[in-house]
């Protein structure tokens, strides 16, 4: 008598970006709304991309972005998914 063994995994997925939760929301002025925009990395690692992408999307246009006072670059994540096609 042959024995059959069943294994089923179940996986969630969980991104967390260190201080995300203290950066308050920017305006995004190309959406007109209030957003959380992220840096380039952590668009990359939500909508599965490579950085090369964002950053070609920034400088076709099709990626809304704004930078900070320090000079870091924050882009819109909706425009992102949008360029992609999501």
């Amino acid at each position: 008598m042959k024995r059959r063994i069943e294994v089923i995994l179940e996986t969630d997925r969980f991104l967390y970006f260190r201080g995300g939760a203290s950066r308050p929301a920017v305006w995004c002025e190309r959406c007109e709304s209030d957003l959380r925009m992220v840096p380039p990395e952590a668009a990359a690692l939500v909508c599965r991309q490579n950085t090369r992408a964002i950053y070609r999307g920034v400088e076709a246009g099709r990626v809304h972005f704004t930078e900070t006072s320090e000079g870091s670059l924050l882009v819109c994540l909706d425009s992102v998914r949008a360029a992609r096609g999501e």
